[in-house]
């Protein structure tokens, strides 16, 4: 069975698309290109970090930061990520900011940047901006 021309056309130009969509996750070395460690902008007035457990309903539609471990990632298309500072754990909402964190981030310090939000009993914060420090703690991922 053969291709219509217009068939043979589409086909083409999907070919295209993808070859050019492949490449563009290419190095020119070959290898992918690293996801980045920072998301957004950061803030231009200094945001000081509010402990999980100081976050309450008075704070709700503020602009808060919060630092600590990554314990739990969105494990389809990384669009959240749950932190645990010590004092507790908040929801990272990557939505707002149209954000996707593919790699394994379990383990790793970040610093979120992000609206207060809170839905039913849990608090979440909208990521206006996101910065991963260092490497994933081993014993954070179950290793000892």
């Amino acid at each position: 069975m053969s291709l219509s021309g217009r068939s043979f056309a589409n086909a083409f130009m999907l070919l295209v698309t993808l070859a050019v969509t492949i490449a563009g996750c290419q190095r020119s070395d070959g290898t992918s290109r690293p996801e980045p460690d920072r998301f957004g902008t950061p803030p231009a007035d200094a945001v000081e970090a509010v402990p999980v457990q100081g976050l309450d309903a008075n704070l709700v539609g503020q602009r808060v930061a919060v630092q600590g471990t990554v314990v739990e990632q969105c494990p389809s298309v990384g669009c959240w990520f749950q932190i645990d500072d010590g004092t507790g754990k908040v929801l990272v909402d990557l939505n707002a900011g149209g954000w996707r964190v593919q790699s394994d981030r379990t383990g790793r310090q970040v610093r979120v940047v992000g609206r207060l939000s809170r839905s039913g009993k849990q608090y979440r914060i909208e990521a206006e901006y996101v910065e991963f420090a260092g490497e994933a703690d081993d014993r954070a991922q179950g290793e000892p």
